[in-house]
């Protein structure tokens, strides 16, 4: 049988189709043919119907200027039969984020007037630079 997808319920197929005769007290195949024919199957509801889909980490939050990871969100899409098609579900869950914050200007703890930028996911006080 073929089925029009991995939740179809009803498919098609072919069966051969043997003709007999009796001739001097015997069956003889007299012909064969094909016909085609109806499938049905159960397909247990919950049934994983397509690839999950994971989108990136976005909306990141940061506790601080200097801070390389924090966190945000992600849509996980699961794909499951449910009475005979393939449907969506969709959850958001929470994700971590890091990036590199070397270099980029800070005042976090730096004095009034001196440079800050971070260093290492700190705010470090600079020889030079912009002041804060």
């Amino acid at each position: 049988c073929a089925w029009a997808s991995p939740c179809a319920t009803s498919g098609s197929g072919t069966q051969t189709i043997n003709t007999w005769i009796c001739s001097a007290g015997s069956c003889v195949g007299a012909s064969a043919g094909q016909q085609t024919c109806t499938c049905t199957r159960s397909v247990p509801g919950g049934t994983i119907c397509a690839t999950q889909t994971v989108t990136a980490c976005s909306g990141c939050t940061w506790a601080s200027t200097c801070a390389t990871s924090g966190s945000g969100t992600q849509t996980v899409t699961n794909w499951t039969c449910s009475a005979g098609s393939c449907v969506s579900s969709s959850t958001n869950q929470s994700c971590a984020c890091t990036r590199n914050t070397d270099g980029q200007y800070c005042c976090d703890g730096i004095p009034m007037g001196q440079p800050g930028a971070c260093s290492g996911g700190s705010c470090a006080q600079m020889a030079t630079g912009l002041t804060c």
